[in-house]
């Protein structure tokens, strides 16, 4: 019997939120500190991003308004700037992010695709969050390899541009940011236990919820515990998975119960 490809995939099944790749347009960019990622003290860079009409369905329910959130470290010492619109330094001197974080991976990913570089530097130097709004990329989930305190290696993922399609033509050209004070980090959240779903309020999955749980009472800290989640279901982690995982108080209250 011959079928043909549309058919086929009509039949296949997606558990939504999970899309190892995707083509999308960066609407929004800012720099922010998130409670929910390491209790409100790590400087990140937002993009939120729309989805081709192609992949959105693939998303399910973890789009907000048609738009997916990823987020990417700073490092050590960055903060928010001018609301969001810029990141600098706490120690008030010109540095380059550091190639290991969430923004070293971003900008060398994009760095490397033709074209980008001459958009982005036209638009204004990489601690305008801005500088992103309007491109177009291909976003895949890519494998990286990180060490624990105690020298064991583990892997993790990070969604990072693949391929670049060039700018949405309806977006404006940004302009440079005025350097301004550093915002404030944010206040600790309080967090409080969900005596249905066990755990902190995050919003994942029950069964993925299950699977870290089971992970984080076989894990003598938390620095086990992530490494056995992403080796374990790294494939299973969205944005808000990433955050749960790196969460230590996440780990400890999955451990208590």
């Amino acid at each position: 019997m011959t079928v043909s490809d549309d058919i086929r995939n009509s039949y296949q099944t997606s558990d939504g939120g999970f899309v190892p790749e995707f083509d999308g347009t960066v609407r929004e960019a800012t720099f922010c500190f998130k409670n929910e990622y390491q209790s409100g003290e790590a400087c990140l860079l937002e993009l939120l991003v729309e989805p081709s009409e192609e992949d959105a369905p693939e998303f399910g329910d973890y789009l907000e308004d048609g738009l997916f959130s990823i987020i990417y470290t700073c490092g050590k010492g960055w903060e928010p700037a001018d609301k969001g619109a810029t990141a600098q330094h706490e120690s008030g001197r010109a540095r380059k992010f550091n190639s290991g974080s969430g923004m070293g991976l971003l900008l060398n990913s994009a760095l490397e695709l033709d074209g980008v570089e001459d958009v982005l530097m036209e638009r204004g130097p990489a601690t305008q969050a801005d500088v992103w709004v309007g491109m177009k990329f291909r976003i895949e989930d890519k494998v990286f390899e990180g060490k624990n305190n105690d020298g064991e290696k583990f892997t993790y993922t990070r969604r990072l541009p693949t391929e670049f399609h060039g700018v949405d033509e309806g977006e404006e050209k940004p302009k440079p940011a005025a350097k301004k004070a550093p915002a404030k980090k944010a206040a600790p959240a309080k967090v409080e236990a969900d005596t249905e779903d066990e755990g902190t309020s995050y919003d994942l999955p029950a069964k993925l919820r299950g699977l870290l749980k089971a992970i984080a009472v076989n894990a003598d800290d938390h620095d086990a515990f992530m490494e056995a989640a992403f080796a374990q279901v790294a494939d299973q982690l969205d944005s808000t998975g990433e955050l749960a995982v790196a969460d230590e108080d996440f780990y400890l209250t999955l451990k208590a119960g």
